[in-house]
C-alpha cells in the first residue's frame, strides 16, 4: 500500500516533484553553457552554426526561467 504524505512539506518534496526541477535546472545549465559554447565557436566554425547553436541555447535559458518561475512545491 502506498503511504500519503501527511505533511504539506512532504507533498512538495514529493520525488516527482524533486525530478521536475531537476529537469529544469539541467535545462537552464545546458543552456547557459551552450552560450558559452557558441560563442567559443566563432572561430572554429561558420556564422550560420553559431548562430543556431546561439539561438537554440538563448531559447533554452529563457524556457527555463518561465519554468522556474512557474514552479510550484
Amino acid at each position: 500500500m502506498k503511504r500519503i504524505p501527511d505533511t504539506p512539506i512532504e507533498r512538495s518534496h514529493s520525488p516527482r516533484s524533486n525530478f521536475r526541477l531537476a529537469l529544469i535546472a539541467l535545462l537552464a545549465s545546458v543552456g547557459f553553457c551552450g552560450i558559452f559554447v557558441s560563442l567559443g565557436l566563432r572561430g572554429i566554425a561558420g556564422d550560420g552554426t553559431v548562430a543556431l547553436c546561439l539561438a537554440a541555447s538563448c531559447l533554452a535559458t529563457a524556457l527555463s526561467a518561465r519554468l522556474f518561475a512557474r514552479f510550484v512545491r
